[in-house]
């Protein structure tokens, strides 16, 4: 048996761990992976397929793998002690497929799944404290057996001039999907654009969702669309505008969520635009000024105004706000610090 359900993590483990997200998850969120780390070696290796992972003999391995591909991972190593299986939790599975699907069925036989994985794995991580209490609740799991490690992604290129942005200018980074809300989105920016026929607006997408969002946001004039396959490259560009938006609804889904998109508006140096309902980014970025917060009214008139002013005074104070993101990102959305709650309250053999 492995060790109970025993959480038994190494401290070269986690350093490992911090090392290999800190520097490319963002770069690979929503593709099947599997990285495997070793106690001894600070390097880590990625992999596209379990066939791939290299296991030295006495050698204590740490293997991170998401749902896809768990059962694979786990019946390989199942009786080598020398390996701890890592459930890195990117989402609430059977609650996403039912908010896509509305099939009950498959959200009965996905609890099961995701149920089995926990049970099994040796350590999980979640990517919120929303995420971790809805498995507590939901499987009655121990707490002391989840840890949270937020998206947070804070190495790439963010000193960016303070008056770069010289435009009035929103602007949504994302895709097409219904929770992103991109039917309000629309509506937000019709409206603003009548408001006030100075600002502009930026929509930066994959290059196939492009002519889509063209064809959804034709009544708008005031508008680019533009797609970036670099992401230094997408910071450079979307620090020139003045704030950022981010919607979604209120689902468990997203409640339990932690979009990179707060994070690369930040990254940006961004102001961001934001509704009440974001994972927990809510709570982390509670009463900052380079944050606006949506209430349930957004169509409104009144609201419409509320966001031009805040859009307004994000441009006419942008040099201070950038200041105050950056402090923030170094004080609050650090890797290493929450990699550091996680060790001590981790028992080390």
């Amino acid at each position: 048996m492995r060790n109970n359900n025993t959480v038994t993590l190494k401290k070269w483990g986690i350093i490992m761990i911090i090392l290999y997200y800190k520097d490319h998850l963002n770069d690979r969120q929503n593709k099947p992976f599997i990285d495997y780390f070793e106690k001894n070696n600070i390097e880590y290796k990625t992999v596209s397929n379990l066939h791939d992972i290299k296991i030295k003999k006495n050698q204590k391995t740490y293997i991170l793998v998401g749902i896809l591909d768990f059962f694979e991972v786990y019946l390989k190593y199942f009786f080598n002690k020398k390996v701890d299986i890592i459930y890195r939790a990117r989402g609430i599975v059977p609650e996403e497929s039912f908010y896509r699907n509305n099939s009950y069925i498959k959200f009965l036989i996905l609890s099961l799944v995701e149920f089995i994985v926990l049970i099994l794995s040796d350590l999980v991580i979640t990517v919120s404290l929303n995420q971790k209490n809805h498995y507590v609740k939901k499987y009655k799991l121990k707490t002391d057996k989840i840890f949270v490690l937020h998206n947070y992604l804070m190495n790439y290129k963010t000193n960016f001039n303070d008056s770069s942005n010289r435009k009035l200018e929103i602007v949504y980074v994302g895709g097409l999907a219904k929770w992103q809300k991109i039917d309000d989105l629309k509506s937000i920016f019709e409206k603003l654009s009548i408001v006030n026929e100075q600002l502009e607006f930026l929509i930066c997408a994959k290059q196939k969702n492009i002519l889509e969002f063209k064809k959804k946001f034709k009544k708008i004039d005031n508008i680019k669309f533009e797609s970036y396959s670099d992401y230094n490259a997408l910071m450079e560009r979307i620090s020139k505008s003045t704030v950022g938006i981010i919607l979604r609804d209120n689902s468990k889904v997203n409640k339990c969520s932690s979009p990179f998109k707060i994070i690369d508006y930040i990254n940006a140096q961004l102001p961001i635009i934001m509704t009440q309902n974001i994972g927990d980014y809510n709570e982390i970025l509670k009463n900052q000024d380079f944050i606006f917060e949506l209430d349930k009214t957004i169509y409104t008139d009144a609201n419409i105004k509320k966001i031009e002013s805040y859009i307004l005074h994000a441009y006419s104070k942008k040099n201070k706000l950038k200041k105050n993101i950056r402090n923030f990102r170094v004080e609050k959305l650090d890797f290493a610090k929450e990699f550091s709650h996680i060790l001590k309250n981790i028992n080390f053999e």
